[in-house]
């Protein structure tokens, strides 16, 4: 039974502010689940990238963005300064409270002899760091929220200053320049320059720009039309485009995008590697949001990302 294509079809604009995408809450819940299995590697029974055909450090982190950009409203332009700070205060501020609290914790501790490692405060461990996923206490999940904040934040602001020049740029024109600025961060990153503590942070930022973009552009112009393909016919071309790539490498391609390493693999095998990763597990959590879209514990694992 072909379950997807009997889920009628609701565009993004006609999804009210009370309507709940609950495609969203199980992709969002693998995820997570994808995160944690790649840190469990040969130390859990956490099994999701069928038999090696999707690694996970290859769609995880870009599934997550491509969801947020999926979900952007233009209307947030009408006033892009609170949308910015409001997304400061749930993305970052966090991480800076965080990272202070330990670093007067261990200060405390270690007055009383324990051997903390302790470092003096200083504006790069207090504020820089930790959007590296450092700081006082390596807290290398807040590498994510950090990039994400920066790529919310570019992709309003590019969109204001483009909407003070004209009244509406065609979303291709977009797609097509962070492309563009994607592969070359790919390029720089394989030529050693994510090496450099401070390029690393901004060539991740500027490569997974790229799968943010593709959520609005999916949104916008793709969704309806793939929406008619059948299952079949869809996995059928994801897992024969897979094929070609194991073939010519002899071997599933891996690369890691908190350290912008991609293993000298081109940018064109690491974006659509990418790419094909997020849409096999959107179409399966299509398939499956009939079937447990409202779960309990599916929305529990979702709204606590």
């Amino acid at each position: 039974m072909n379950l997807a294509e009997n889920i009628p079809y609701i565009s993004r604009e006609k999804i009210n502010k009370n309507c709940i995408d609950y495609r969203f809450k199980i992709l969002y819940s693998i995820g997570i689940i994808s995160v944690i299995a790649s840190h469990l590697s040969g130390k859990g029974s956490i099994e999701l990238n069928i038999q090696g055909w999707f690694n996970y450090n290859t769609y995880h982190m870009p599934l997550f963005m491509f969801s947020a950009g999926y979900f952007y409203k233009s209307k947030n332009m009408n006033n892009t300064c609170d949308y910015i700070y409001k997304k400061f205060k749930r993305l970052i501020f966090p991480i800076y409270l965080y990272n202070c609290f330990y670093g007067i914790y261990i200060q405390f501790l270690g007055k009383f002899g324990f051997n903390t490692k302790i470092r003096p405060f200083a504006f790069s461990i207090l504020f820089i760091e930790p959007l590296e996923g450092s700081g006082f206490r390596n807290i290398k999940p807040s590498w994510f929220s950090s990039t994400l904040f920066f790529v919310e934040s570019y992709n309003i602001l590019k969109r204001k200053i483009i909407s003070f020049l004209l009244n509406e740029l065609n979303e291709s024109i977009y797609l097509i320049f962070d492309s563009i600025i994607s592969i070359k961060s790919i390029i720089l990153s394989n030529k050693g320059y994510n090496k450099y503590h401070i390029y690393m942070v901004i060539l991740r930022i500027i490569h997974l720009n790229i799968y943010y973009e593709l959520g609005i552009f999916y949104k916008k112009h793709i969704e309806r039309i793939l929406k008619n393909i059948r299952n079949d016919i869809y996995c059928l071309h994801i897992f024969t485009f897979k094929l070609c790539f194991h073939l010519y490498y002899s071997k599933a391609p891996f690369f890691y995008y908190g350290m912008s390493q991609y293993y000298n693999y081109s940018p064109f095998t690491v974006i659509i590697i990418s790419i094909l990763g997020i849409a096999f597990w959107l179409r399966i959590s299509e398939i499956l949001e009939p079937l447990i879209g409202k779960n309990f514990y599916v929305n529990i694992i979702a709204d606590n990302i």
